[in-house]
């Protein structure tokens, strides 16, 4: 889905009341100059409490931007009252607290389905609306505008839905420019009444839009009559707490919160003096001492000030009052609790957002496209005037280029010109250009306004580019060539990877091996008595035994430290959100390999990762062993560094967040004790979705900030190379060679079709893959290939697979090993024999 200019613009009105261009002062109240203005005698009336955000400074000349923290009420002079900053008094046991009058809570559980009709973003309503029209009702949007009155069966319901009902509007003023817009602090919200509404017209215009390509680097830009700085234009007030037709943001008066802090603990009775002026975090760790039990405030709460009248008080009120007066709860995070927004957490809940947005708008995207393709073939684009004049001083090549990308299928014929044939007006709007180096392309940027009954000014909303669009609906991969199967293979398959769960079943598993004419096993289990009776069985046929050792894998009933992906997902549940994920579905449609499986496991920091390096130890005492071999050592989330980390991978950012573990409860307790964040309240810093969703949510200072999500991302990795090292120096005493997968250096390493090995020794570290080494690259410098084979019936599936065998056993000097260990050993002779034939030589003996 196109994310449009203006979104500034629809982000700054969910905000509308909170800047002042001009003004370089603290922006919001000063909460704790206003509580301490008010007259209060704590001898008679009892302690008083208030936790204080403090105020924002922002640069002069520079809009207010979300992100930059709370601002609360637009400001508010001498003489203010609780109610103009958004605050009451309410009695907690012992102390009076001044806390928020009202409170965000979001969820983001979607047990529903989106509707994704009536929940469709206001501008793919428009394009199908404008699907739906005649061609005189073309002519109407195109001049003067259509409006419901011009409007007849289900264009009707469709213009309802695209008009905002209540249609609430406030004024902006314009600072010049496509992205100068400031608003007025003051301005406040307006409604129109129901007949004014129904007079609002949709009218479409162009602007011309380029891109500039700078050898791999791109920008932007478009060319349009801005309106000029100072001028004072109306805007819509957006809610952006919906999605999709799914409320994710609701405020209501402000309660408690479900806690997970027993505060009925006789160690609350215990008296703590007020200290008048600290932070927030200074008192939760007052609080903590004095209590004996651990306790942390969440980075969102800890610079805020707190008011703070009065002698003393219990902590249990104390406790009471600050998470009322932050509109937060306490959350157990092992043997600790945090302070903080839910018992969910900010970085949990974009995680969750992360598997639903990305796949919802992935159905939005495809009838986007469809009702665009269906727009461009009707030929009315090219009769919507531009909103300039400047397109006149357009050179011809630059006119004909734009005439080409305009025209359906412009996809399959694209064109870029050399920057020398660039017109002075796209010079003067881009800068510079590289002549040697540059090309530029020109196309039409549709987008249409708001006018309203008055007619005096627009609504600017927002913008479409016509050729970022394919000219046909969006289709499935296409069916790749069959492959005859079973594989008439040449030499290079080393061996059979295969799963044992007791010494019989070792011993069958050598026989497999032997059928097929191979000459290595690759054994899977954690049994030493089967690995022994596979070596036994193995060795007087000649075949060589290589220990095959998942590491994280949950392999007894102790589950605790169960390692979880940030939204709480682990085996089963990951893998239902997998399932209904169409952008990871997708994804894997047009890899030639099988989505791993996602199995229950445990992190570097579990209780039980103690005892199965201990277990996996002992199978150095097995004797005729060929090596080890680790397997899936690093899962996705395990990155050794963030720094730098690059969105241009297999894996979107969504997904990423999506699939990434690391937040067992032992990991979360060790980063909150050492960087006083609990992992689950720390937001990704990807671009993936508005943000604006959770915006100002916490009712504190700032959020976490990318440094602090980097910072914990790097701590895990660094626990996983720790951990690898340990187990891999463990295995190496036996003498064998080892081999293990490379740590990705980098978030979001793309899969690669192959699982690839490299040869490793105690005396160095672990070997690294650089997401600059992918695919071939990578491949050269491995030292085994792993190929993952599954119980699928998908055939299309099943043919890329095998095709990506194929040309891997032509390419390959590497040894390359069929992973067959996911096959249930019920069906694993029938799945063998759909890809091998028995006796065949595929080793070359």
């Amino acid at each position: 889905m196109v994310q449009t200019l203006l979104i500034s613009l629809m982000v700054l009105l969910a905000h509308g009341d909170k800047s002042d261009p001009q003004d370089d002062q603290k922006q919001g109240p000063d909460y704790v100059a206003v509580i301490k203005s008010m007259p209060w005698n704590a001898e008679k009336s009892g302690p008083l409490i208030a936790p204080c955000p403090l105020p924002i400074v922002v640069p002069p000349g520079r809009p207010f931007r979300p992100g930059w923290g709370h601002l609360g009420p637009r400001k508010v002079g001498a003489g203010a009252s609780l109610q103009d900053i958004e605050r009451m008094r309410v009695r907690i046991g012992g102390v009076t607290a001044v806390v928020p009058t009202k409170m965000t809570t979001v969820d983001t559980n979607f047990t529903e389905p989106p509707n994704v009709y009536d929940g469709l973003p206001r501008e793919a309503k428009v394009l199908y609306l404008l699907t739906l029209l005649d061609a005189d009702q073309w002519s109407k949007a195109i001049n003067e505008g259509i409006s419901l009155t011009d409007c007849r069966g289900i264009q009707v319901a469709v213009m309802q839905s695209i008009l905002p009902k209540p249609f609430s509007m406030t004024t902006v003023t314009m600072a010049g420019g496509p992205w100068g817009i400031f608003t007025n602090p003051d301005a406040g919200y307006t409604d129109l009444s129901d007949d004014d509404r129904a007079q609002v017209r949709i009218k479409l215009v162009r602007d011309v839009y380029f891109s500039v390509w700078h050898g791999d680097r791109n920008g932007n830009g478009r060319i349009s009559d801005w309106p000029a700085k100072g001028t004072i234009a109306p805007a819509l007030r957006f809610d952006e707490g919906t999605k999709f037709g799914h409320r994710i943001r609701v405020e209501s008066p402000n309660v408690a919160r479900e806690s997970q802090l027993s505060l009925a603990d006789r160690r609350f009775d215990v008296r703590v003096a007020l200290v008048d002026g600290e932070s927030v975090g200074d008192l939760v760790s007052r609080l903590a001492a004095a209590s004996g039990i651990e306790l942390y405030a969440d980075p969102h709460y800890t610079g805020m000030k707190m008011v703070e009248l009065g002698r003393d008080a219990s902590a249990r009120d104390l406790l009471k009052a600050l998470s009322l007066g932050v509109t937060g709860t306490y959350r157990r995070v092992g043997a600790a609790y945090v302070l903080t927004c839910d018992l969910i957490g900010a970085g949990a809940h974009y995680a969750q957002l992360a598997a639903w947005f990305p796949s919802v708008g992935e159905v939005v995207d495809q009838r986007t496209r469809l009702w665009l393709s269906m727009i461009r073939k009707s030929g009315e684009l090219s009769k919507v005037k531009f909103s300039t004049s400047k397109v006149d001083s357009l050179s011809q090549a630059e006119l004909a280029n734009m005439e080409q990308n305009d025209l359906p299928g412009a996809s399959a014929h694209w064109k870029m010109l050399n920057t020398t044939q660039a017109s002075d007006v796209v010079r003067t709007q881009y800068g510079g250009f590289d002549a040697n180096e540059d090309r530029i392309d020109i196309s039409s940027l549709l987008r249409y306004e708001l006018i309203l009954p008055d007619g005096k000014f627009p609504i600017t909303v927002d913008t479409w580019s016509l050729c970022n669009f394919p000219d046909h609906a969006p289709v499935g991969p296409k069916s790749p060539p069959a492959v005859d199967l079973p594989l008439k293979a040449p030499a290079g398959v080393d061996g059979l990877l295969l799963r044992a769960d007791s010494a019989p079943s070792a011993q069958e598993d050598v026989e497999r091996v032997h059928k097929f004419g191979l000459g290595h096993l690759w054994l899977q289990t954690d049994d030493v008595a089967a690995l022994r009776a596979a070596t036994a069985a193995a060795d007087p046929l000649g075949i060589k035994v290589e220990a095959v050792v998942r590491p994280w894998d949950l392999t007894s009933a102790r589950t605790g430290g169960l390692d979880i992906t940030a939204a709480g997902d682990h085996g089963g549940t990951l893998a239902a959100s997998e399932a209904a994920n169409l952008q990871f579905q997708e994804l894997w449609q047009n890899v030639p390999a099988y989505p791993p499986v996602v199995r229950d496991q445990i992190s570097p920091l579990s209780p039980a990762t103690k005892e199965r390096f201990t277990s996996l130890g002992r199978m150095t005492d097995v004797k005729g062993l060929a090596g080890f071999a680790l397997l899936d050592a690093f899962p996705v989330g395990y990155a050794k560094e963030t720094h730098g980390a690059d969105s241009w991978y297999w894996y979107s950012n969504a997904l990423d967040i999506m699939l990434s573990f690391g937040y067992s409860e032992p990991q979360r307790l060790q980063h909150l004790r050492t960087e006083h964040v609990d992992p689950a309240d720390i937001e990704p810093f990807f671009p993936m979705f508005n943000v604006s969703i959770l915006e100002e949510w916490c009712n504190g200072e700032v959020d976490s900030g990318w440094q602090a999500y980097e910072k914990w991302q790097h701590e895990k990795g660094v626990w996983m190379h720790d951990a690898v090292l340990k187990l891999a120096t463990t295995l190496a005493k036996s003498g064998k060679p080892i081999l293990l997968p490379g740590q990705p250096i980098k978030a979001e390493t793309p899969p690669y079709p192959e699982s690839l090995l490299f040869a490793w020794n105690s005396s160095s570290d672990l070997p690294v893959i650089h997401w600059e080494e992918r695919g071939d690259e990578a491949r050269k410098t491995c030292d085994a290939l792993v190929i993952r084979i599954a119980d699928d019936e998908d055939e299309d599936q099943r043919n890329r697979v095998a095709a990506n065998l194929l040309k891997r056993l032509a390419d390959s000097r590497k040894p390359i090993v069929l992973d067959f260990s996911d096959v249930p050993e019920s069906h694993l002779d029938r799945v063998l024999k759909v890809w091998l034939k028995a006796g065949t030589p595929l080793s070359g003996q």
